[in-house]
């Protein structure tokens, strides 16, 4: 690199003395790369800890590229050597082999060692050079087999399984009986068996749990309404019992003024199956009368915020529309609407046990024999997911299974996990969870 000097002075007369500044500050102001798969990334130079590193991680695979690269940006008020014990000048014109400064351990010292030279010769300041590079694709979702170190050993074959959040907690209901708990949050390890379970109708019908307040509710085969708080002692709740089939359960939302809403299909005195919502989980309101088509069976719903901020679930389930799912959608509960597509090559096929998440900013949905993964960025049209989001081999033709979405809710705590619960022949479960990489990458 040329060498950068400040100002040099000289005398009024030509036969004076000539007298030259030289600068004492060795201070690096600016540093930076030549692109990286066509980016530049900024680097951040903090003075108090010497360190200069790059905020926005680089993608996979970078070290191929930082392996020989320029500093196209270098700002000293004199030189920068590297390397010991031999310095060499750090240079603009020649290209470097930064990978021995990708990723070094949090908090440590560890990278390329860079060292500024102040203009006057005297004075000298150590940097250290740190590169930040993604160790796993951003965009792919990563899953882990965690009952290969966490095992989950049913007491007893089940046909059907259940998974729900509530409380912090993961509870997995078998078709034998059984309850399971194990801890949401990624540091909790070890299933734990609840028994025995009270008042749970030998009838229940699992799939149609759902939280709902501070209560888990869930409707049995003829109808009748249970609810429980801790989920494993469970009351018939008369007031809304006779339904047909438990909907979704909407978050109180401050932007439309709504409270926590739980939606339903109830014939009402006229004879016709209405939409109903309850909020205080003592009565029902009707709403509207349920189209033809609307799915009544092994119900899956997700909800998440519109752009305006208002909450807005989208269900889908059985029986199927022909050969395709069709989802619904409602803000309020009291009123769907279909969100199916006519051309099956864009819709999302039908999918036994069907489930959906709200999850990436997109729709996700899988089911049958998990051998694929659908994605919608608004519920109508629908593409099978090829590369990077997948479902795990392993997992194809699994049964029965059940799948959950754990988002992140405290910001220092990430989460944003799928997880899928598989009981084949015998009673061990594969418990799977799964993640886009860079929701688990931190600030």
């Amino acid at each position: 690199m040329s060498f950068i000097f400040l100002s040099v002075t000289f005398s009024s007369c030509l036969d004076s003395d000539t007298t030259y500044s030289y600068s004492a500050d060795p201070s690096i102001l600016a540093f930076g790369l030549d692109t990286v798969h066509g980016k530049h990334y900024k680097f951040t130079i903090d003075q108090v800890e010497r360190l200069i590193y790059n905020k926005d991680s680089m993608p996979v695979g970078s070290d191929t590229i930082l392996d020989r690269i320029f500093i196209d940006t270098l700002s000293v008020a004199g030189w920068v050597t590297t390397g010991e014990p031999q310095d060499t000048l750090v240079s603009t014109s020649d290209s470097l082999d930064l990978t021995p400064a990708i990723n070094p351990e949090p908090g440590s010292r560890d990278g390329i060692k860079l060292i500024a030279h102040a203009a006057d010769g005297m004075t000298m300041r150590n940097y250290v050079l740190q590169i930040r590079v993604h160790r796993q694709d951003p965009d792919s979702l990563t899953w882990s087999r965690m009952s290969d170190n966490d095992p989950l050993t049913l007491a007893a074959e089940a046909t059907e399984l259940k998974s729900v959040l509530f409380q912090d907690q993961i509870l997995l209901y078998t078709s034998a009986g059984e309850l399971w708990k194990h801890g949401a949050s990624p540091a909790s390890n070890g299933w734990n068996r609840v028994e025995p379970l009270q008042g749970f109708p030998a009838t229940a019908l699992l799939s149609s749990i759902r939280p709902f307040g501070s209560q888990l509710v869930m409707m049995s085969a003829g109808g009748d309404l249970y609810q429980s708080a801790d989920g494993s002692v469970w009351n018939r709740n008369d007031a809304l019992s006779g339904v047909e089939a438990l909907v979704a359960t909407f978050p109180s939302n401050q932007v439309s003024h709504k409270q926590e809403t739980l939606t339903a299909l109830k014939r009402g005195a006229d004879g016709q199956l209405r939409f109903v919502i309850t909020t205080d989980g003592a009565s029902w309101t009707e709403g509207e009368v349920v189209p033809d088509g609307f799915p009544a069976e092994r119900l899956s719903y997700t909800t998440h915020l519109t752009a305006n901020g208002v909450a807005k679930a989208v269900v889908v389930g059985q029986p199927f529309t022909g050969n395709a799912i069709a989802p619904w959608f409602s803000l309020d509960g009291m009123d769907w609407a279909s969100l199916a597509i006519n051309d099956d090559t864009q819709a999302c096929p039908a999918l036994e046990n069907p489930f959906i998440a709200y999850y990436d900013n997109l729709y996700y949905c899988f089911g049958g024999s998990l051998d694929a993964l659908y994605t919608s960025q608004t519920g109508i049209s629908w593409t099978k997911c090829q590369k990077k989001t997948l479902l795990p081999d392993a997992m194809a033709g699994a049964k029965p299974f059940t799948a959950l979405h754990d988002p992140t809710v405290v910001s220092n705590e990430k989460r944003d996990y799928l997880w899928v619960i598989t009981a084949g022949e015998g009673r061990s479960c594969t418990v799977w969870r799964g993640r886009i990489n860079r929701l688990g990458f931190i600030n």
